[in-house]
């Protein structure tokens, strides 16, 4: 054949992928539920940081710099919790991430009387600790705090989604969870764009309508 068909066939667009995300105000109730409880870091690094379960519990000590505020993600523990893996889930998702200094207290006591070597989180007998342990303890947690019900997976999406609401730059977003493309942050989170399209539309408004308004009084006096 001269041609190739297939390249008139217009490709099907990718669909977005479902998730549900809280608002500022459910997860300010549902992290104050959770500070009682022993694995609130985990929960804290998942909404703060926006890493993976698997990230968070593949944390070793070492991997966290309380003077720079930031933490390496390098290792991920396996989704059975048999072990870990070195590196991540994509080559993309090796990074370093940085911390706001209001969890920096809850950061030097998961870390106090531990060795650089050691695992970050976890259980009360010094074991590893397991991913469905963390799924469970969750849920209970949802519901005491009266939350909507989410995946764990889903505080990821509550970060990048509470960020780009503040109008941080998808560039930003994109790197902290570790996507190989802003692109990839866009699409996934294509339901914020509006919202924050019209912020950005008032505020440019405004800031032109002081202007304007700044220059009339001039020209009066």
């Amino acid at each position: 054949m001269a041609t190739n068909p297939a390249h008139t066939v217009e490709k099907p667009k990718q669909k977005a992928k479902q998730f549900n995300v809280w608002s500022e105000e459910e997860t300010i109730r549902f992290l104050a539920v959770a500070k009682q409880s022993r694995y609130y870091i985990v929960f804290l690094l998942a909404i703060y940081t926006g890493m993976r379960q698997g990230e968070i519990l593949g944390l070793r000590v070492r991997d966290v710099d309380i003077q720079r505020r930031t933490i390496s993600i390098n290792r991920i523990m396996l989704n059975n919790g048999k072990g870990f893996k070195e590196g991540t889930k994509t080559s993309g998702s090796s990074r370093t991430v940085v911390f706001p200094s209001s969890i920096v207290p809850d950061l030097q006591k998961a870390i106090e009387g531990k060795q650089p070597d050691d695992t970050l989180v976890m259980t009360s007998i010094c074991t590893t600790l397991k991913p469905n342990n963390i799924t469970r303890r969750f849920r209970n947690l949802i519901e005491v705090a009266k939350v909507p019900k989410i995946r764990f997976h889903d505080l990821r999406h509550t970060h990048a989604t509470i960020m780009l609401k503040q109008g941080v730059h998808p560039k930003i977003v994109a790197e902290r969870l570790g996507h190989s493309r802003t692109q990839l942050t866009l699409d996934t989170y294509s339901h914020v764009l509006p919202s924050m399209q019209a912020e950005a539309a008032d505020n440019f408004g405004q800031v032109l309508d002081r202007y304007a308004t700044k220059n009339a009084t001039t020209s009066e006096n």
